[in-house]
C-alpha cells in the first residue's frame, strides 16, 4: 500500500494527476478497498 500512496503523492507533485481526481477516484472505491480504508483512516474525505 505504501508504495501507491508513495506513487500518487509523486503523480500530484509532478503534476500529471490532480489531487481533485484521486479524492473522485478515491470516493468511488468500495469499503473493502485499502485506499479507501486509508482516506477514512486519515481523515481525507469528501462525504
Amino acid at each position: 500500500m505504501l508504495p501507491d500512496m508513495l506513487r500518487v503523492t509523486l503523480s500530484v507533485k509532478a503534476g500529471t494527476i490532480m489531487p481533485s481526481t484521486i479524492l473522485r477516484r478515491l470516493a468511488t472505491y468500495s469499503r473493502k478497498n485499502k485506499l479507501y480504508r486509508l482516506r477514512r483512516l486519515t481523515g481525507i474525505t469528501r462525504d
